[in-house]
């Protein structure tokens, strides 16, 4: 019995990475009127220097600059050496400037980025432990799992964790920019002043701790930073 509860902890540690995405609307607003659509904007100044391109990105102008919407399951990577993240923080300056070619109403524009994040839920699973254990050694500078042995009402469990899905997050990327446009000849660049980012929305209620009863709570993925 206790091999068996021991293989069914393992076996969902395995498929931890199969729970899909809850879907939303990002931001709820996304099927309102008044949202136009870039079909494809390049990162790279030709095909032979292609570093990105993404497709289908929605956006919609309000008084001080523009929302953005941005799927990017549709983004293309070119380069192998970058890394998706460092792609993404290049692309959302490449937007920026393909939506600005036309003119810059104003020399500060802001936008605001919609992106869908994950919540994440740590699940928990208790071995009971028969008889004494400790560890006996571990690599310098271990950064696995907590070994600990968490122990209630006289008995000893290994706690077994694994991160899932919990619920989807619309996270918001604010960009204040300032143009630098020259009359007759068009943009001359962007200069990214400050980006802010914070929830758009909270994630839902977390999982309840199996042995204790302790809330485990479904965290945000969306860091605020500013």
């Amino acid at each position: 019995m206790k091999k068996l509860i021991a293989v069914v902890c393992l076996f969902f540690i395995l498929v931890a990475g199969a729970y899909p995405a809850i879907a939303q609307d990002c931001p709820p607003s996304s099927g309102d009127p008044g949202w136009e659509v870039i079909e494809t904007v390049t990162l790279g100044e030709n095909s032979l220097e292609k570093i990105g391109e993404i497709s289908d990105v929605k956006i919609r102008e309000f008084s001080d600059g523009f929302e953005v919407i941005v799927d990017w399951s549709k983004l293309n990577k070119y380069k192998a050496y970058l890394t998706d993240n460092e792609l993404r923080q290049m692309m959302y300056k490449a937007i920026i400037v393909d939506i600005l070619s036309t003119g810059c109403t104003f020399p500060s524009q802001e936008f605001i980025f919609y992106e869908e994040t994950p919540c994440i839920v740590k699940k928990r699973c208790y071995l009971k432990l028969y008889y004494d254990t400790y560890i006996e050694c571990q690599d310098d500078c271990w950064t696995g799992p907590d070994m600990t042995v968490y122990e209630k009402d006289g008995s000893k469990y290994y706690k077994v964790e694994y991160e899932e899905v919990c619920d989807v997050q619309c996270c918001l990327y604010q960009y204040s920019v300032m143009c630098n446009y020259i009359e007759g000849i068009g943009l001359a660049g962007v200069d990214i002043l400050n980006i802010i980012k914070y929830p758009f929305d909270e994630c839902e209620d977390g999982d309840t701790d199996c042995l204790n009863d302790d809330l485990i709570p479904c965290n945000s993925n969306c860091e605020i930073i500013n």
